[in-house]
C-alpha cells in the first residue's frame, strides 16, 4: 500500500472520531461515496475505519441523532459486492465485539440500536440479492466464525441480544409482497444456529437459541396457533416445517454431533412434529420409525414429580407430612434434653446415698 493511501484511512478515522458533530456528520457522507468507489480494500483498512466509525458513534448525543447515525452507518452495506460487503460485516461484528465489554450502562441501549439496524440491512442486503443461496451461504459463515462463534465465551451479550432480534427483523425485512426466500437459503440462514445447537456446551446460550428462533418460527409459523405471524407463515409453512423436522433428526443422529446435545435437538424436533400432526408417532408413520430415547430432563422430570413415600403404619399409608412416633420423642427429648438428664443424675446420686445408708446399717 503506498503512502498517500494509507494516510487517506489516517486521515478518514481520525475525522470520524473528531470532537465536533459536523465534522464527524461530513466524514461520514465522505466515507459512503469513498467506501462505493474503493474496489481492493482489505480486511484490515476497514477494520481501522470501524474503530473510528465506533467512536463516532460513541459520541453521538439524543435519540433522534443516534437512530439516523445507526441507520447511515447500517446502510454502508447496500452498495456494496458481495465480497467488500462480508468483509465489511466481519470487521462489523469483529469491532463490536471488541469493544462490547466496555461499553457502559449509559450507552448500551444506543449501541444495541446500532446491533438491531445492522442486522436488518443484513437481511436487506440478502433480499436485494434475491436470496442467493452461495450469497446468503457466505453470509452465514462471516456470522458464525464472529458474533456466533460457539467456542467464544467473551461478550457473549452481543450474541445473545442478536438471537432475540433475529427473527424481528427477518419479519421486518421481508414486509410484504417481497420474494419469499428458498428452503435452501433458509437452512443457510440458520446455519449458525445449527451449529450451536449442535457443537456448543453452554446450556444457558442453547437454551436461547430455542427460544428465541426455533421456538418462534414454530409458533408463529403456524397459522393455527393464536400468535402467528403471516410473513414466517408463508417463509415457513407446513411443507418447510416438515423438511425442517427432518433436518433435525439428521442432524440429532449425525455422529459428528456432541452426544451431549442430541437430547435437545430430538426435543426440538419432537415439538415441530407436534405442531404439525399433533403427536411424533403420528408423524414418523410416513417414514421409518426412529427411536426418540427419552431425554435425561423427561427422567429426572418424573422421578422429582412423584410425591416423597413415607414411612407406613399398620393399616394404611401415613398422609404425608404427619410426623411420626420416633420423630415426635426426638423432637421432645431434643427440647428436653437437659433437664431429662438433670432428672437423671439426681434419681442415681439418690439411688447411691440408699445404698451407702444400707451398707452402714448393717
Amino acid at each position: 500500500m503506498d503512502k498517500p493511501r494509507r494516510d487517506a484511512f489516517s486521515n478518514l478515522a481520525r475525522m470520524l472520531a473528531h470532537n465536533s458533530k459536523k465534522a464527524r456528520d461530513q466524514t461520514v457522507k465522505k466515507l459512503r461515496r469513498w467506501i462505493t468507489k474503493r474496489e481492493n480494500v482489505t480486511e484490515l483498512e476497514l477494520l481501522k475505519l470501524w474503530k473510528g466509525l465506533f467512536y463516532c458513534y460513541w459520541m453521538s448525543d439524543k435519540r433522534p441523532v443516534q437512530a439516523d447515525l445507526a441507520k447511515k452507518i447500517a446502510k454502508l452495506i447496500q452498495p456494496l459486492a458481495p465480497g467488500r460487503a462480508y468483509l465489511l460485516v466481519r470487521a462489523t461484528f469483529t469491532t463490536l465485539l471488541r469493544e462490547w465489554g466496555g461499553i457502559d450502562a449509559l450507552r448500551m441501549d444506543k449501541f444495541m440500536l446500532l446491533a438491531r439496524e445492522i442486522i436488518y440491512e443484513i437481511f436487506t442486503y440478502l433480499r436485494s440479492k434475491e436470496w442467493d443461496a452461495a450469497t446468503v451461504r457466505k453470509m452465514s459463515e462471516v456470522l458464525n466464525d464472529t458474533v456466533f462463534e460457539v467456542d467464544a465465551k467473551e461478550n457473549r451479550g452481543l450474541c445473545l441480544h442478536v438471537c432475540e432480534i433475529f427473527i424481528d427483523e427477518f419479519k421486518h425485512a421481508m414486509g410484504e409482497g417481497q420474494q419469499v426466500p428458498s428452503f435452501e437459503a433458509i437452512m443457510e440462514l440458520l446455519a449458525p444456529f445449527w451449529e450451536i445447537l449442535r457443537f456448543g456446551t453452554e446450556s444457558s446460550f442453547q437454551r436461547v437459541v430455542e427460544e428465541e428462533i426455533f421456538f418462534r418460527i414454530v409458533e408463529e409459523g403456524s397459522r393455527e396457533s393464536p400468535g402467528s405471524n403471516a410473513i414466517l407463515c408463508l417463509c415457513f409453512g407446513e411443507e418447510k416445517a416438515r423438511k425442517l423436522s427432518e433436518v433435525l433428526l439428521k442432524l440429532a443422529s449425525d455422529p459428528t454431533t456432541l452426544e451431549c446435545n442430541r437430547d435437545r435437538l430430538y426435543s426440538l424436533r419432537e415439538k415441530v412434529m407436534e405442531k404439525l400432526n399433533g403427536s411424533v408417532s403420528a408423524a414418523n408413520q410416513d417414514m421409518k420409525t426412529v427411536y426418540i430415547p427419552k431425554t435425561f430432563r423427561d427422567i429426572v422430570a418424573a422421578k422429582t414429580s412423584k410425591p416423597k413415600c413415607s414411612r407406613t403404619r399398620k393399616g394404611g399409608k401415613r398422609k404425608q407430612g404427619t410426623p411420626t412416633a420416633d420423630n415426635s420423642k426426638a423432637k421432645k427429648h431434643k427440647k428436653t434434653g437437659s433437664g431429662a438428664r438433670k432428672k437423671k443424675q439426681k434419681r442415681l446420686d439418690s439411688k447411691r446415698k440408699q445404698e451407702g445408708k444400707r451398707a452402714r446399717s448393717s
